[in-house]
């Protein structure tokens, strides 16, 4: 990890690595009957009841009829003056508040009571919004650091308005300096107000039966921002609280909806005008007031991973990018049982005659992924193969011409993630660990899921199958599947391919008759992506990873699939690749996203070694 140009945040455990990923998706169009919550709740709000969280609380107060707290750090609303009812515009009000002062004021003086009447206003209105819909509504001015305030408060409330069955902690503040700039007093106030804040909710509620949590986050924490350091590192504490929370909320059958939302900048609240002419700068649109509201009740009423990304786009239009959910914790993927094993040598499986590094036969990674896919199906018959997850090849397998390697599939217990199934899967010889995924299966096929990939644009500069010859591509006959590249650049590889003959051919006793996948197509593409190393470095590649594969037709075409490879990041040591693989039609087959390959100039030699070594004389 140290030597290689990778992820930000990588997680350690037993013998896996694991990284997040940012997978996009589209908000569902449609509408769920809202059963979370009804008129029986009492939902406590951090962070006031102006800008974004009073949207928010408008929003649920319409949709359920829950009675709702609302926590800020503005006084509590009182009556106007009659000399200031009728008012309305800037110049007339601090006029007035002048007039009526008992003594000269400073400008900063004005300036500070003219926003305390606009604050008091807001709060006055949202509560009037919020009673319109015939919810109880009540604000309270605390400081949401202070643990035994927010506790008597909450105490207090409960005799009115009954128990606390959910919060929404959105208070925040922000303080950007550079680091150099910043005072420990900044950080703390920026980072109390998050951190602490959620630490006096959760006491408070401690004893309650909460069937909601939700977080407000910051994008900040999941993609950085100069100047915020502090809002950063705080946001993050409240992404991984709301994972440690749902791990100990929902067992035994409990369940309780936690979310934590990294938003982006909303069109209110913390957003002044220069930030938004900053944003806007940036390319990054704001989210409105009342999409963001809208959203956030979809997120309670669905089912989804405990964090998410959501970001604004031109005209309000919401864009959600959850983080990929499709994993699986230590306890859950150390009880794994054998699916089904294969001893195999040259002779039994022949086509590894075709993939030769070095004067040995390695088992080529496209054949492990068909042999997971069988895996992960044994005991769940019925199910489709959807795709797999965080693929990693941990220890290659090699054979010598005259040798024989006992492998075993371990499949895990199925654990259901709402309309999908994973089943953790290893691959193993004796106690040796060599690869690992978490496969998907499903009832059926998603569908009507366009490609996406833009195609590179610069014709391939060299002769077709000049590459078998030429020591770049080490495959032999069996896997010489690409039949012609079409386009190569610096952004990517274009390439038609052929398909793998029946399972048969390339071995005795194969597990089914056709391939759940199509070893040879796929097996193409990371063919694809050393020609294009080859390209742009002159060095060779090697897959070691791929963090997510979807099949979206449920055989691979028999005759032939072209692949398109997008690169998103290179390195002397590393590439990083989305690939799409599309039939004759143009229909997509499958994608890879977060294919990872490593980069080296000692592979060209050993791809040059491609015939196995003869048997030792003894």
């Amino acid at each position: 990890e140290l030597f290689l140009t990778g992820p930000l945040e990588v997680g350690l455990s037993d013998e896996q690595a694991r990284h997040l990923l940012l997978q996009e998706e589209e908000l569902p169009h449609n509408k769920k009957e809202n059963t979370l919550l009804n008129t029986n709740d009492l939902i406590v709000i951090s962070g006031g009841a102006r800008g974004v969280t009073a949207e928010v609380a408008v929003k649920l107060a319409e949709t359920y009829q829950c009675s709702l707290l609302l926590l800020g750090r503005s006084p509590e609303p009182k009556s106007e003056p009659e000399w200031l009812v009728s008012l309305s515009d800037a110049a007339s009000i601090k006029k007035a508040i002048m007039e009526s002062a008992e003594e000269k004021l400073r400008p900063a003086d004005l300036e500070k009571q003219y926003q305390s009447i606009l604050a008091n206003r807001e709060i006055r209105t949202t509560l009037a919004r919020i009673e319109q819909t015939g919810a109880k509504v009540e604000y309270r001015s605390v400081d949401v650091c202070n643990s035994d305030t927010v506790t008597n408060t909450i105490d207090l409330v409960r005799t009115e308005l009954g128990n606390v069955t959910g919060i929404i902690h959105a208070a925040g503040v922000l303080a950007d300096r550079l680091i150099e700039d910043k005072t420990e007093e900044q950080f703390n106030k920026v980072y109390s107000t998050k951190v602490d804040g959620l630490e006096s909710l959760l006491s408070a509620t401690n004893n309650d039966a909460l069937k909601l949590i939700i977080l407000f986050s910051s994008t900040t924490a999941r993609l950085g921002r100069k100047g915020q350091i502090d809002y950063a590192a705080a946001n993050e504490i409240l992404n991984k609280q709301a994972a440690l929370e749902n791990s100990n909320k929902n067992k035994n059958g409990k369940t309780c909806k936690i979310l934590s939302v990294n938003w982006g900048p909303w069109d209110g609240g913390m957003v002044t005008p220069a930030l938004k002419k900053l944003f806007a700068d940036e390319g990054v649109g704001v989210i409105g007031l009342k999409a963001g509201a809208e959203y956030l009740i979809q997120e309670i009423e669905s089912d989804g991973p405990v964090e998410t990304v959501v970001l604004g786009e031109s005209e309000n239009i919401l864009h959600k990018i959850p983080l990929n959910n499709y994993s699986v914790s230590s306890a859950e993927s150390s009880d794994l049982s054998l699916a089904f094993e294969r001893d195999i040598s040259v002779n039994t499986h022949p086509f590894l005659k075709s993939h030769v590094m070095n004067g040995q036969a390695v088992l080529p990674v496209a054949v492990i992924i068909e042999w997971f896919a069988h895996g992960a199906l044994h005991l769940n018959p019925g199910m489709q193969f959807q795709g797999f997850d965080d693929f990693r090849v941990l220890k290659g397998v090699t054979l010598k011409l005259d040798e024989n390697i006992h492998l075993r599939i371990l499949a895990g217990t199925v654990i259901n993630k709402g309309d999908v199934s994973l089943v953790p899967v290893e691959l193993r010889s004796d106690e040796l660990l060599h690869a690992s995924a978490i496969m998907i299966l499903a009832d059926s096929y998603e569908t009507n899921v366009l490609p996406q990939l833009q195609a590179v644009n610069e014709k391939y500069k060299h002769n077709q199958n000049e590459y078998y010859k030429n020591g770049q591509l080490f495959h032999g006959k069996d896997l010489q599947g690409i039949t012609e590249v079409t386009h190569c650049d610096d952004k990517g590889i274009v390439a038609n391919v052929s398909a793998a003959p029946q399972p048969s051919i390339w071995m005795t006793q194969p597990i089914r008759s056709s391939w759940l996948t199509d070893p040879l197509i796929i097996d193409s593409a990371f063919q694809m992506m050393i020609l294009w190393s080859f390209e742009e470095r002159g060095i060779a590649s090697l897959p070691t990873a791929i963090a997510s594969y979807r099949q979206y037709q449920r055989n691979y075409p028999k005759d032939n699939a072209k692949i398109i490879a997008v690169v998103n990041e290179q390195t002397d040591h590393r590439a990083t690749a989305a690939i799409e693989f599309l039939d004759s039609k143009g229909d997509l087959i499958a994608l890879i996203d977060g294919y990872e390959c490593v980069r080296d100039s000692s592979l060209q030699a050993a791809f040059k070694k491609n015939k196995l070594d003869k048997k030792e004389n003894v």
